[in-house]
């Protein structure tokens, strides 16, 4: 599988966001590298937790700048934001019962939301919190 390599178009338009992305970004690189080394199970179960914990951090700090500032579509973000802490917490939970290696199909899965929900879920509160001039 290929890593997720950060680019000018996964920009949010704040630092403090596009920051948090690019962490979350390179845990996943990082269960893609080792994935098939022979240590995979302990390193994979503390990557997801890594995982875990930037993403709670970031899904906080957007659904608290999205409350604060009235943003429309804030229930729908959060069911989504949700859902992914849902899916990690099953990650790690297979990893910590001995299932060994990070399956393609759960990498997949990692990569390919993330990319879905910065360039369509996230790219809508760009433009509501650029018009309202909160990015920085």
């Amino acid at each position: 599988m290929e890593k997720i390599v950060w680019t000018d178009e996964y920009s949010v338009g704040d630092k403090v966001l596009d920051n948090q992305h690019k962490q979350i970004i390179d845990a996943i690189n990082k269960l893609i590298e080792q994935q098939d080394s022979a240590d995979s199970q302990s390193i994979s179960a503390e990557i997801i937790g890594e995982i875990k914990t930037y993403a709670s951090e970031h899904f906080d700090l957007e659904e608290q700048m999205m409350k604060e500032h009235g943003f429309p579509d804030y229930e729908h973000h959060r069911t989504q934001h949700r859902a992914f802490k849902i899916k990690t917490a099953q990650l790690r939970a297979a990893k910590k019962n001995s299932i060994s290696g990070v399956s393609d199909m759960l990498l997949k899965y990692l990569c390919d939301w993330l990319k879905r929900h910065i360039l369509h879920e996230d790219m809508k509160y760009r433009t509501f919190f650029s018009d309202k001039g909160i990015l920085k």
